[in-house]
């Protein structure tokens, strides 16, 4: 049954054998794992990806899915036998893992490489045009590439 204790309750409303996200209201059926892939952004479990949740929380639910502890989380260290013995249970392994960070770092830097063009294709009238954009996911796309705060925090993350 439910286990209440786990932190990412919080972000959900217990019915019994279901929840409902606190972000989206979505109503799911199942436990924590489910919760957290629905948060995390991770396809899996046979549950759609939260649209609405914030950030921090899906960093938080992306890196418990992982295979990361809440003692990572908090500062406190573990040993990397520890980790790695939790990551063999993820779908990845830790080559994976690192080429998969890779390769998302590479796509980050190519967006940014292409913001003005971005931000142009979305303004003109060629895109507001298309029935695409005119759609939920269009216009979506189109706030979040007209975002100066997306940018902004694209080229934070590239920093590092």
């Amino acid at each position: 049954m439910v286990r209440t204790k786990d932190d990412f309750w919080q972000y959900a409303e217990q019915h019994g054998s279901r929840f409902k996200c606190k972000f989206c209201n979505r109503d799911f059926s199942g436990g924590v794992s489910r919760l957290e892939f629905h948060l995390s952004g991770i396809k899996g479990q046979d549950v759609d990806i939260c649209t609405q949740v914030m950030d921090e929380v899906q960093g938080k639910a992306y890196l418990h899915l992982m295979g990361k502890s809440k003692k990572l989380k908090s500062g406190t260290s573990e040993s990397s036998d520890s980790i790695e013995s939790r990551m063999g249970s993820s779908p990845f392994t830790s080559k994976e893992f690192a080429s998969k960070f890779a390769s998302n770092f590479q796509m980050l830097q190519s967006i940014i490489d292409v913001e003005d063009e971005l931000r142009l294709l979305v303004a003109s009238a060629e895109w507001r045009g298309l029935e695409y954009s005119k759609k939920s996911l269009g216009k979506h796309i189109t706030e979040i590439i007209q975002n100066a705060e997306f940018w902004a925090r694209g080229r934070r993350y590239y920093k590092y």
